[in-house]
């Protein structure tokens, strides 16, 4: 494990931060990544924030709002009873003619099972909704208005809930802050948590709806680090419904949804974990026996080894290929940029692979990779 990350969870189990409850709601399990990864750990090695947390005008706020609707209501005759039921990833690739989820798609057709998925991306929005996916955005769009109504409606009250909040996390912050050595604003972390306890409850009863209706045996599931995904893990386990997540990603050593300081059970997350590799299970610390990791294989890489493996490459050059990740990009864009400053393009191709969050503000996020020479895939 990283070695600020290690200091990090040492102070979350020293507060029983993983235990702690607001009416029920954990809400620092739900808020811990961003705190975490963008805060704490991407603060303090001067990362970008990721796109994740760029919200955009207030126009393409109400837009998003009316398409998360249109999708959840457009799809809900799709609902049905399914032994899996599957959670794809929000970014979709276009894969033989149809934007699929490369996780979940090709199990999901070969079993004919269910899949739901939170939002629909603009890059797909053309694409017909197939009969076995179904959107639930509303219940994430659900919660967000319940809070924006205390929060306009019932000042006094959200108020003190807010202070509530930052009077129980108030100590460990502190020393999460000095441990990265960062600052940290109390109130706006404060604030993050108690949208989702006033959110969770209402978004709670919506997913329960689905799991009753679609009364699943078996749960899959990528992201189970999602909010809205480790609220279906809860009613999974309540239900007795086993949940494994299917890895969607580098699971580094200071990736922060895969490293728990805890050997007690958290029953927001999975599970069994289905990686690529053993190196990954090597990688990962979850808590105690509950998440298990088993090296079962990546389908969709293996299929494109197998498809484009034999293929004549177009020139001779040597290729060097990054692949990004917000969390890693400010370093990883420099180092394409040194390569790119001294090796003879006549000799090495530098291409450069974004991350799907980051093909709308890469040049923002990484101006000398924007004017450096390769390719940016």
């Amino acid at each position: 494990m990283d070695s600020l990350l290690q200091k990090l969870v040492d102070i979350e189990e020293r507060y029983h931060l993983y235990e702690d409850r607001f009416d029920g709601v954990p809400a620092w399990i739900y808020i811990r990544y961003g705190v975490l990864q963008d805060e704490l750990i991407g603060r303090a090695r001067n990362r970008k924030p990721s796109q994740r947390d760029l919200r955009g005008s207030l126009w393409q706020q109400i837009r998003r709002l009316f398409l998360v609707c249109l999708d959840d209501l457009s799809s809900r005759r799709h609902l049905r009873q399914s032994d899996l039921l599957f959670i794809s990833h929000e970014r979709r690739v276009k894969w033989n003619g149809s934007y699929r989820c490369i996780y979940t798609s090709p199990l999901a057709e070969k079993t004919d099972s269910l899949c739901v998925s939170v939002l629909r991306g603009d890059d797909y929005r053309e694409e017909p909704i197939d009969r076995n996916l179904v959107y639930i955005g509303m219940a994430t769009i659900r919660g967000e208005i319940r809070e924006l109504t205390e929060r306009l409606f019932h000042r006094g009250r959200y108020r003190a809930l807010v202070k509530t909040v930052r009077d129980r996390w108030e100590k460990p912050l502190d020393e999460m802050a000095r441990a990265a050595g960062v600052s940290l604003d109390p109130d706006r972390i404060a604030a993050a948590g108690a949208k989702k306890i006033l959110g969770a409850p209402i978004a709670r009863r919506t997913l329960k709806r689905l799991l009753d209706t679609v009364r699943p045996k078996c749960i899959i599931e990528t992201v189970s680090y999602e909010w809205n995904r480790m609220m279906i893990n809860e009613l999974a386990h309540e239900q007795k419904i086993p949940v494994v997540e299917l890895q969607h990603g580098s699971m580094a050593a200071d990736h922060v949804a895969y490293h728990y300081g805890t050997d007690k059970r958290i029953p927001e997350l999975p599970d069994v974990i289905f990686t690529y590799s053993e190196y990954w299970n090597r990688m990962i610390r979850m808590p105690g026996e509950q998440t298990r990791s088993i090296a079962t294989g990546f389908p969709y890489f293996e299929d494109q080894v197998r498809l484009y493996g034999g293929q004549k490459r177009a020139d001779d050059r040597t290729q060097i290929l990054f692949v990004s990740q917000t969390s890693v990009g400010q370093a990883l864009s420099q180092a394409a940029v040194y390569c790119a400053e001294r090796l003879d393009p006549a000799s090495w191709r530098i291409v450069y692979k974004l991350h799907p969050t980051e093909y709308t503000g890469w040049k923002t996020l990484y101006p000398a990779l924007a004017q450096a020479e390769g390719d940016i895939l």
